[in-house]
């Protein structure tokens, strides 16, 4: 398997990489929210960088520093969805704010269900696979059914009407077109490849691997590569 002799778990790569490009983008994004403080979409995806920077960190540094320490490693993991919450509501008032709507009336719902699933992670905690490591050298947690479909419907409220709203500009405003597919698709790319590592075996795991980072690197190149368009105002 690529990267199986390396000295930290390829898992451990990717969310390093993916810290790096969260995080370069949320400093951009928050300088271009500056110098912009009426487009929405520097405002919000600036935050939703910001907290998908502390999610990959969270997640990373038990696979780092305790990497077979399984209580650590799950309480990280716990910890870091419950960040990942929060950074997928920004992108729900990110689609609120679009069709007018005030930013609150999508993200209560879904911190609201991030409550919901880290209550299901306590009751039943997600389990780390040793033997994985072993094996493949990757660090693999898996949550309950309960949990995992949470996040899913996380994902699904919040990445694809993002999505949408992406394509929508992209046929209504011809100047934002390249940004806009490009944001949609890095976005597609994330919604596609987080998932993946909870179903596929441990031989796809750089498939799914590779699939997420090019999703956040697309994603930031949409984000950072036309000049501030005024897509809607806050």
């Amino acid at each position: 398997m690529l990267l199986q002799n390396f000295p930290i778990s390829s898992t451990a790569l990717l969310l390093l990489v993916l810290a790096g490009v969260y995080g370069y983008g949320a400093i951009r994004l928050h300088k271009r929210a500056k110098a912009n403080p009426q487009n929405d979409l520097f405002h919000y995806f600036g935050y939703f960088f910001t907290s998908f920077t502390i999610f990959s960190i969270i997640f990373v540094l038990p696979f780092l520093l305790t990497p077979h320490d399984t209580t650590l490693t799950v309480w990280g993991y716990v910890i870091a969805q419950a960040v990942f919450t929060i950074g997928v509501s920004w992108l729900a008032g990110f689609v609120m704010r679009s069709f007018n709507k005030p930013a609150l009336l999508g993200q209560i719902p879904i911190l609201a269900l991030g409550v919901l699933e880290i209550m299901f992670h306590i009751k039943s905690m997600p389990v780390y696979d040793v033997a994985a490591l072993a094996t493949y050298n990757i660090s693999k947690v898996s949550p309950s059914k309960a949990a995992g479909t949470i996040v899913g419907i996380e994902a699904v409220l919040t990445i694809l009407p993002t999505v949408y709203v992406m394509i929508r500009t992209a046929a209504k405003v011809p100047a934002a077109r390249t940004r806009s597919v490009l944001i949609a698709s890095g976005l597609l790319l994330t919604f596609i490849g987080g998932p993946m590592h909870d179903q596929v075996g441990p031989r796809l795991f750089a498939v799914a691997d590779i699939i997420t980072i090019l999703g956040a690197v697309i994603t930031l190149i949409g984000l950072l590569i036309e000049p501030a368009n005024r897509m809607q105002k806050r």
